[in-house]
């Protein structure tokens, strides 16, 4: 898609999307206005799923979520504790990549837990951790087939973090609608999914992500309590961003509770201007939940 055409694409998008908030539809369009980027956005409250379209959206570090279900799944299936360890090998990790975890570790072989694997993926976004689960989990086979068999039709999960930093072009393979993320986070974090005490953990994970503080958490007040897993794609050659994004559950001072979840991709804009334009679009949702 050129460049021009990306831009025409996120002004449609938005403008006729958000219909149902009849009021905030000139804010939307002027915050996608001549912008280089198209944006999807799924809103999930008691009154129902929002959408803005049916795309597909690199989901860059937002798969961390699902690789994250996967894991409690088998945890819960096999009575695994999450203290339970396993090694962190120096010769199986990621060379130069965003990974936390090895902070201060040095040179050799150490053990973490299972949640403080998932802590690091979640919460930092650790891309060692992520891909140590993933073999723990079964393989990326295993967690498109458990998350297909979820019902989640229009969510392809196919690469690894070494196979994406390895060829950058792979970031665009693992995909969903805005739609399918906003529904899978609610699902994960309904009550009854997962055992009390998983849902709990994740939950609290996600709100203490450091990640993304510039994106949906950006304009949202102090009494607002909310979580998020965010993502981040590389830039093509040509100074694309394949993806920023951010997935997020809002919970209203009243108790009131929604989900979120804008995905941006092909963008030619600043890193700044991308993640503004989520944050306005997050402050537009809440400003409309808030009347």
């Amino acid at each position: 898609m050129n460049k021009c055409l990306s831009a025409a694409v996120g002004v449609i998008l938005l403008a006729g999307i958000f219909w149902f908030y009849p009021d905030k539809e000139q804010k939307f369009t002027e915050i996608v206005r001549n912008k280089n980027f198209q944006v999807g956005v799924a809103v999930l409250a008691e009154d129902g799923l929002k959408v803005s379209d049916n795309d597909l959206y690199p989901l860059a570090s937002v798969f961390k979520l699902h690789v994250a279900a996967a894991v409690l799944n088998k945890v819960e299936e096999d009575k695994i504790s999450l203290d339970y360890e396993l090694p962190v090998k120096q010769r199986g990790l990621i060379a130069n990549t965003h990974s936390p975890m090895l902070d201060g570790r040095g040179n050799g072989d150490f053990f973490l837990s299972l949640k403080e694997l998932l802590r690091y993926m979640l919460a930092y976004s650790d891309n060692n951790a992520c891909d140590i689960l993933i073999s723990f989990a079964g393989g990326m086979d295993y967690i498109q087939a458990y998350v297909k068999n979820l019902g989640f039709d229009n969510t392809i999960l196919r690469v690894t973090e070494k196979e994406m930093q390895d060829n950058p072009e792979k970031q665009k393979i693992n995909r969903a609608t805005p739609a399918d993320v906003s529904r899978f986070l609610a699902l994960i974090l309904r009550e009854g999914f997962f055992m009390p005490a998983h849902r709990s953990f994740v939950q609290e994970t996600l709100m203490q992500t450091n990640t993304g503080e510039d994106k949906i958490k950006r304009f949202l007040p102090p009494d607002v309590v909310m979580g998020h897993k965010t993502g981040t794609g590389m830039r093509t050659a040509d100074g694309m961003r394949i993806a920023e994004n951010d997935a997020a559950f809002v919970r209203l001072p009243d108790g009131r509770e929604y989900y979120q979840v804008i995905l941006l991709k092909n963008s030619y804009e600043s890193d700044e201007t991308n993640r503004l334009a989520i944050a306005e679009i997050a402050d537009a949702v809440y400003q409309q939940f808030k009347q």
